[in-house]
């Protein structure tokens, strides 16, 4: 038996059970490197060339990653 935060007990098939349903429990760091590394190899796959990868992540009002100072919208940034 084991209990949560809330104070639910919950028996070890319950536990296992849950563990199939929602994972084993990564870590966010390893969830944002994987996450991460999903979307370099759809970019890969799909033929885009590093601007155009840059375009896709960048918001248009942030500082442009050519470091002009510059915001992206008036740099690089091809709309």
């Amino acid at each position: 038996m084991a209990s949560t935060v809330t104070g639910k007990v919950y028996d070890h098939e319950q536990i296992d059970e849950m563990a199939t349903i929602f994972g084993t429990g990564d870590t966010l760091a390893e969830r944002r490197i994987s996450i991460v590394k999903d979307m370099k190899l759809r970019f890969m796959n799909k033929g885009l060339t590093k601007k155009q990868m840059i375009n896709r992540l960048v918001d248009k009002y942030d500082p442009c990653p050519c470091g002009s100072g510059k915001k992206f919208k008036w740099c690089c940034w091809t709309g």
